[in-house]
């Protein structure tokens, strides 16, 4: 491995060094949408890196692979260039229906990504899950908890599961906090389900909140975990 010892930025092509941070802890580190290096620590690799990324998406996008051109990107990128491009048109929704279940099964913490963009993605999409079978009851409410910290807005995130112990888990790393985590509880309609997902073993439901916001704030259940 091409390990440097205090390499100089100024060894970076231009793309890369601007995407140079100081992290605190780990000191300076790289997070380009293509390239990571978290601390920094190499000049030739990561240009190497940027450099094969760049060549393959390209031949990915020329032969229609999606799927594989979304996965170069590092993590935090992933969902965000799905939505640039959603947004943009450019890319089929036949794709995008493809590669949404396994790049949110991948997402980590969605709020870092704007709410009215996620929801508006799986809304065009339509109903999605990784089950065999369609696993909504058509006509019913789908009971679900959500594990959040004290600030009540997070009630209105969008990812909620059907099992009360995942719930609890999210709440449990808020009880350290001021205010101690929270477990929510309420029915929802299913026509304002967008998608079900066991990949991680949450069995995560993605709600349309937005949609359902007014009825949430009266009919929600919220207890507090100690």
């Amino acid at each position: 491995m091409d390990m440097e010892i205090n390499p100089d930025p100024d060894g970076l092509v231009d793309e890369l060094r601007d995407h140079l941070m100081d992290t605190g802890f780990m000191g300076l580190s790289l997070k380009h949408p293509l390239v990571f290096q978290v601390p920094f620590w190499s000049c030739s690799m990561a240009n190497k890196a940027l450099k094969f990324k760049r060549q393959e998406q390209r031949r990915k996008l020329e032969e229609g692979d999606w799927s594989g051109a979304l996965w170069l990107f590092e993590r935090p990128y992933r969902m965000a260039y799905l939505i640039e491009w959603w947004k943009e048109g450019s890319i089929p929704m036949e794709a995008i229906r493809k590669v949404i279940p396994s790049l949110w099964m991948d997402t980590e913490f969605p709020h870092q990504y704007r709410q009215g963009d996620l929801l508006g993605l799986f809304r065009a999409a339509g109903f999605l899950h990784d089950y065999e079978e369609d696993p909504r009851v058509l006509g019913e409410e789908l009971t679900v908890y959500r594990g959040t910290g004290p600030d009540p807005q997070e009630v209105f995130g969008v990812s909620w599961t059907t099992d009360r112990a995942v719930a609890v888990m999210f709440a449990l790393r808020f009880r350290r906090k001021q205010g101690g985590g929270r477990i929510h509880r309420v029915d929802v309609p299913v026509n304002l389900v967008l998608g079900m997902f066991q990949g991680r073993g949450e069995a995560e439901v993605v709600v349309d909140t937005d949609a359902f916001s007014m009825v949430l704030k009266s009919q929600v259940e919220t207890r507090r975990v100690q």
